[in-house]
């Protein structure tokens, strides 16, 4: 099953020249890349995040098997949902499902479904990047929507299993924005509570923090289940690369959403 893409135009240019001249004004491709565990990057529109997400994944090794999950914004389709098979879309050619990392996923007890990527914006922006930096990886596209913390140290226990049935084949990418639409010193104020949970390694302690300091950061239950894998993995340190807010960027800093760009390793 091949999925189109929903938000290019949109959130992204979907014509090929016009976004490799984009991610060559962000840079250079970063030749020293970091071994990383988990990385953490942001899903808006490249307009306001794109640089962030492009610099952290140009900084790290991506390999031949990606797994990419990031929140269900839409609400449809299973809690924690996994794209079965087929391809993906994106300006630079399809990006294909690793469909023998799918059938290890069924494996273990996780379940495969269309409806809650259908509409789904969070996976789709980060794969023009990916197929830009790596154009032979497969990907894995798995949404969260609320698990309660117990839940996510199962989904976190079986994905440990498949990713260490292959060893050292994988790349593990995260995709959650920080906080949305307060003003920048509050949003600041609050990335900083969970970014600082985030770079202590503390699942628990970011879950608990997003939860009690009322951080409206979408990607929480995906890093939540990213730091307790990388954890179990055997992380030593999380790096931020880059914080910034969607402020830097229209001039309103009075409704902003942050952006952060972590590697674990």
């Amino acid at each position: 099953m091949r999925r189109e893409a929903v938000v290019k135009e949109y959130f992204y240019p979907s014509d090929r020249g016009t976004l490799k001249k984009l991610f060559q004004s962000w840079g250079q491709v970063d030749t020293s890349k970091k071994d990383a565990l988990v990385s953490i990057v942001p899903h808006a529109g490249y307009i306001y995040s794109g640089e962030v997400a492009f610099r952290v994944l140009s900084a790290i090794n991506i390999k031949r098997r990606v797994i990419l999950m990031g929140p269900n914004h839409t609400g449809f389709g299973q809690r924690v949902s996994i794209y079965p098979g087929g391809s993906w879309e994106t300006p630079f050619g399809d990006i294909d499902i690793d469909e023998e990392l799918v059938e290890r996923f069924v494996n273990v007890g996780l379940k495969t479904d269309t409806l809650a990527h259908l509409k789904e914006h969070s996976l789709e922006v980060i794969l023009p990047i990916l197929k830009y930096l790596n154009e032979n990886c497969k990907i894995v596209p798995i949404t969260i929507s609320y698990l309660r913390y117990d839940e996510c140290m199962m989904v976190a226990e079986k994905i440990l299993d498949v990713v260490n049935y292959f060893k050292d084949e994988v790349t593990f990418v995260i995709s959650s924005d920080f906080n949305h639409f307060e003003d920048e010193k509050t949003t600041l104020l609050k990335d900083k509570y969970a970014i600082d949970a985030i770079l202590r390694l503390d699942p628990e302690g970011l879950y608990n923090v997003v939860r009690d300091k009322d951080i409206s950061m979408c990607g929480v239950i995906p890093s939540t289940i990213g730091l307790i894998v990388a954890k179990n993995l055997g992380a030593q340190k999380g790096e931020l690369l880059i914080h910034t807010t969607s402020g830097r960027v229209s001039g309103d800093y009075d409704r902003v959403v942050g952006y952060a760009g972590i590697v674990i390793s």
